[in-house]
Formats: structure tokens, sequence, C-alpha cells
């Protein structure tokens, strides 16, 4: 039995006793407080890597414009410094959870979610700029995988897992399982209000449309990806940060 399922285990047996003691208790006032009062986190790890070593802090405001938040335990979250952090926040309520923000890259109005489940992954690679994403990851065994040098916009939703459960109404098999992480290669332009979906895979050098809907795995590099649900509109294409006419 993993430390997550172990962890899980004794939450539930907690809140039993809870539940049962409240019982007892006569007041609704106290039997509120009893139930609201969250589990201790533990064996969480902030790290910090600068000119190559690594740091553990324990202050939570380690990082500027990023508001972090972790409930759960046996949680790692690690910085490779510098990064630049802008009105960011990353709220970890699940256990056995991995983050990691790698140097050189900008984050700028990002809200990345890990709950509801254990053994999740969010690592977003070198020089990659987010100007405004709800990231969230709400399932067991998921995550997102970001390579490096992508450029996000604004208005872009992805989630790892769906959140609730799709089953077969006579066998009450579960439907959507994710397969596998999200992941987005190297030199990826995600346009505006881009959603990605569970099982949502990107290679290196991909270009995706305003509004695209990205639902499945593509295997094509230097493509333009586009509508709902995406598909290759544009082949053997690639992409610079520069304007038009700092390059013409």
């Amino acid at each position: 039995m993993s430390n997550s399922e172990q962890i899980t285990i004794i939450n539930k047996l907690k809140k039993l006793f809870v539940n049962i003691l409240c019982a007892f208790v006569p007041k609704k006032e106290w039997r509120h407080r009893l139930r609201s009062k969250p589990n201790k986190p533990l064996n969480n790890k902030i790290i910090i890597v600068k000119d190559g070593k690594e740091h553990t802090v324990k202050n939570y405001s380690c990082i500027k414009g990023l508001n972090l938040v972790i409930t759960g335990s046996n949680n790692t979250v690690k910085f490779y410094l510098p990064i630049i952090i802008q009105n960011s926040k990353i709220y970890i309520t699940s256990n056995d959870t991995y983050v990691e923000i790698q140097s050189s890259s900008r984050l700028c109005n990002v809200d990345i979610y890990c709950g509801y489940g254990y053994h999740q992954i969010c690592k977003i690679g070198r020089q990659t700029t987010i100007e405004q994403a709800k990231i969230t990851i709400d399932d067991k065994n998921t995550g997102l995988i970001i390579g490096e040098d992508c450029m996000i916009s604004v208005g872009i939703i992805i989630r790892a897992a769906d959140g609730h459960t799709v089953l077969d109404r006579k066998t009450n098999n579960i439907l959507n399982h994710p397969q596998g992480l999200v992941t987005i290669g190297d030199h990826c332009w995600i346009g505006q209000n881009v959603n990605l979906t569970k099982n949502a895979k990107l290679p290196n050098n991909t270009i995706v449309g305003m509004a695209a809907v990205v639902t499945k795995s593509f295997t094509e590099e230097y493509t333009a990806i586009a509508g709902n649900p995406a598909k290759v509109v544009k082949r053997d294409v690639t992409w610079d940060r520069k304007a038009i006419w700092q390059l013409e």
C-alpha cells in the first residue's frame, strides 16, 4: 500500500471519528468547527535551485508574485531560478504531487490546482511564457508536462482529467479514464482561448489556433492545428516570437 493510499485511509477514519463525535456535541457551532478542522499537511518540500545548487526552504512565500498553498502531504515543489511569476497561484490538496518550474520561464495570471487524487505532476520547461491560464489536475496519476521555449497566450484552460466519472449504464464500468499525461512539446505556440482536455498531446513545433479544443494526441511536428475538435490545417510551418515587421 502506497503512502498516499495510507493517508487516504487515515483521513477517512478521522472523518468517521469526527462524525461519531459530532453526534454527541450539542451546539451546531462546535460541530461545524470539528468538521472544518483541516488535516495537518506532512512531509512537503519546497526546493529552490540557484546556480546549480538546491536549497530546501520552509517559506511558502519564497517566490514573489506566487500564492502557494499546500494542504496535502508528501508533495514537492521545485523552482529553478531565475523565473518571473506574476499574480499566480499553486494550490495542492492532493498527496505525492510534484510541481516543477524551470528557469527563465515567465508565468502571469496562472492558476495551477492539484487535488482529488495522488501521484500528480506538473512540469513547465525552460524559457516558456504563459500569459493567462487555468490548469486543473484532479485525478490520480495524472498531470501536465510543458516543454521548453513555448509561448502560451491568454484564456487557456488545461484539464488533465474530467474531474467526474462517466459510467456505462449497464455494466457500471468507468468510461473516461485519462490516458497518460497532457503534454505540450518544445517550441509550441498556443493561441488565445485554447482548451486542452485529458489525452491531449502536442509534439514539438506545433502551432494551435485561437479557440481550438485539443482532445487527442497529435504526432506530426511543424504543423498548425485549429478547430473544435482540433485537426491539422497546415503542414511544414514554424514560428518566431518576433513580429512580422521585425523579420521583414
